[in-house]
């Protein structure tokens, strides 16, 4: 199954339910997608977003750190898999010939591509699960049509 390029369109938080969420964004076909996330893992990216240099080694700072000193290049991350309303990503590396896919969730998944500098891609069968189903989470129609159009600024801004 092939893969699509993903935009991170934001980090924000949900206004009904304070919840942190990730905003991405299929450019092709302008498909949303949020993800809502942990307060940690929020934290986490919007340090790396805001490009806050921690005095010591994050966990995914830490992970980073381990990729590299292992000889592995992450070639991207990628929503791979959508199941009973879940996520699931991968982080994809390389190193040589050799080719090692890692199960993560979503934001760390992508608290690691942000540090590492990685693409962030979605698996089309992703996107195909979304417009038969609509957004996870979503208990109604209107829920969803709701989310399905969230825009950056109907978040309120991230605050560490």
């Amino acid at each position: 199954m092939s893969s699509k390029p993903l935009e991170l369109e934001g980090l924000g938080v949900e206004r009904d339910s304070n919840t942190p969420v990730i905003l991405l964004r299929e450019p092709e076909s302008d498909t949303q997608i949020p993800i809502w996330i942990g307060e940690q893992e929020a934290m986490a990216i919007a340090a790396e977003l805001e490009d806050v240099t921690p005095p010591r080694p994050m966990t995914h700072d830490l992970i980073a750190s381990i990729i590299e000193q292992t000889g592995f290049t992450v070639e991207y991350v990628e929503l791979s898999d959508l199941r009973e309303g879940t996520f699931y990503a991968e982080i994809r590396m390389i190193r040589g010939e050799e080719r090692v896919t890692l199960d993560a969730r979503p934001s760390d998944a992508i608290a690691v591509a942000l540090r590492v500098k990685a693409a962030i891609q979605v698996n089309s069968r992703v996107l195909e699960a979304i417009e038969r189903e609509g957004v996870p989470g979503s208990e109604d129609e209107k829920w969803t049509e709701m989310a399905k159009s969230l825009t950056p600024d109907d978040f309120g801004k991230y605050k560490q």
